[in-house]
């Protein structure tokens, strides 16, 4: 429901020809900037997939120093 809303307004922001975003980038050739939206989802923790993949090697390797398959506690 927000998405929607939110996509209404940029359309009709954008077809606004006086409040186009994009029309002094069209008419100066030397300006290459472009508004950008980025819109995630965070039901999905995006950082986590970063630091460590799904399985427990990577984590373990980096945490207690896995060498040879083999991890030495003290």
């Amino acid at each position: 429901m927000v998405a929607q809303r939110l996509d209404s307004k940029l359309r009709d922001y954008l077809k606004n020809t006086r409040n186009n975003l994009f029309a002094e980038a069209a008419s100066n050739s030397m300006s290459f900037q472009r508004p950008v939206l980025i819109i995630l989802d965070r039901n999905l923790d995006l950082p986590s997939l970063l630091h460590h993949t799904w399985t427990y090697q990577p984590l373990i390797s980096d945490l207690l120093g896995l060498t040879s398959n083999r991890v030495v506690v003290q």
